[in-house]
């Protein structure tokens, strides 16, 4: 795809009212391993402080930080966070809706049987400060929860 038809296809996705601003927006990833260990209480461990209430709902007894990042991601461009050696994580900042809310594009491949394939792929809507949980992801113990969070630039 051109430079020129993959600006044409970005300019598609945004809605008529939505603005795209000129700084980037703030993403906050956390990678959470959640599972079943037989615990009579649910247990966080290190690093999983910011989430902790966006995957304490969740029917698993553990959650474990598997990865975590924090990068500006300029809107219509495409940014990738490596999750672990099965899966990486990829978000595109589309748009700010006349409700505040920001949309974004967000997708996970998986490494399997030595080709990438397509894991997960959606467009969101999220208020910035909230959290947003993605999973349903198989890890060899557990499954993996990404909980995304974001902010304006300017904000």
């Amino acid at each position: 795809m051109t430079a020129v038809s993959l600006t044409l296809f970005a300019i598609s996705l945004v809605a008529a009212g939505d603005e795209v601003p000129g700084t980037p927006l703030q993403v906050s990833v956390v990678a959470v391993q959640a599972k079943n260990e037989g615990r009579a209480s649910k247990y966080f461990g290190p690093g999983l402080e910011r989430v902790r209430r966006a995957v304490s709902g969740l029917d698993y007894d553990s959650f474990y930080k598997v990865r975590s990042a924090d990068i500006p991601v300029p809107y219509g461009e495409e940014a990738k966070i490596y999750i672990d050696g099965q899966y990486t994580l990829y978000v595109t900042p589309l748009s700010v809706v006349e409700d505040g809310r920001i949309r974004i594009k967000a997708r996970i491949t998986m490494k399997l049987k030595g080709k990438t394939v397509k894991a997960l792929d959606t467009t969101l809507t999220m208020k910035p400060g909230s959290h947003l949980n993605l999973g349903g992801l198989r890890l060899s113990s557990g499954e993996l929860i990404v909980v995304i969070s974001v902010k304006s630039g300017g904000s």
